[in-house]
């Protein structure tokens, strides 16, 4: 973590919310999806749960949230980690009050992330 990341969390405000990337359709000229990088020390990637850490990070998920909802579009989370070569996308993502709820989640290899989302133009 950034250390301004790590003081903010050791006031209990955790780093708001912030948009990791997107894919620009230029037929359309429009964002097609927006997507969140989550990454893992603790936990492998096949494993890892978001929602065991959805109170700490509400204010990410509703920025988040507010950004796909006013540009209509699916919100994709991605979940990797230095020490493995998979990354798990959790695609539909729908934010509620207490919890992440995902269309569909992938395994996928970290080497076929741009080939995976230039299924969005």
């Amino acid at each position: 973590m950034s250390s301004i990341d790590e003081c903010l969390r050791s006031y209990g405000v955790p780093w708001p919310g912030n948009l990791d990337g997107f894919v620009y359709d230029r037929t359309l000229d429009k964002v097609s999806v927006i997507f969140e990088l989550s990454q893992t020390r603790k936990f492998p990637v096949e494993t890892h749960d978001l929602n065991r850490f959805f109170n700490k990070d509400v204010n990410r998920w509703k920025a988040l949230d507010i950004l796909k909802k006013q540009l209509n579009v699916q919100l994709c989370i991605l979940i990797w980690s230095n020490h493995e070569d998979i990354v798990k996308i959790h695609k539909g993502a729908e934010i509620t009050d207490k919890a992440l709820n995902f269309e569909r989640t992938e395994i996928i290899k970290s080497g076929q992330i741009v080939q995976y989302f230039g299924q969005f133009k």
